[in-house]
C-alpha cells in the first residue's frame, strides 16, 4: 500500500480548514460531437478521493472506470460545480460542454 495521503490546510490556530486544495486542474472539452475524458485519477492511501468538476459551459458528465458520458448523463449547468468521490483508476467523462476538473487534496 502506498504512503501517499491527503491533508487539509490549517489556519493560524492549528484548526483544519474545511476545504481541500486542488491539484493538477485539467480542462476537458467534450463540446465536440463526442465525449472527452480525463486520464485515470489517483486516490490517496485508501484508493479513494474527491474530484471537483466545474462547468465552464453546460455539460453532461459521468465518473467511473470506463465512464463515457452521453446526452442523458448527469447534468451540470454553466457555472455549476460538484464534488464527486472516485476510486483510483476512475476518470471523468464530459459530453456537450467544457469542464474544469481537479482532484481535491494535497499529496504529501
Amino acid at each position: 500500500m502506498s504512503d501517499v495521503k491527503y491533508i487539509m490546510p490549517f489556519d493560524a490556530n492549528g484548526v483544519s480548514m474545511q476545504v481541500l486544495p486542488l491539484q493538477d486542474p485539467e480542462e476537458v472539452d467534450g463540446s465536440a460531437p463526442e465525449e472527452a475524458h480525463t486520464g485515470a485519477l489517483t486516490g490517496g492511501v485508501t484508493g479513494t478521493g474527491i474530484v471537483r468538476i466545474s462547468a465552464v459551459t453546460a455539460l453532461r458528465f459521468l465518473v467511473g472506470a470506463a465512464a463515457e458520458a452521453v446526452a442523458t448523463s448527469h447534468y451540470l449547468p454553466e457555472g455549476g460545480e460538484i464534488w464527486m468521490p472516485f476510486l483510483t483508476g476512475d476518470r471523468v467523462s464530459v459530453y456537450g460542454g467544457i469542464a474544469n476538473v481537479a482532484v481535491a487534496g494535497k499529496i504529501v
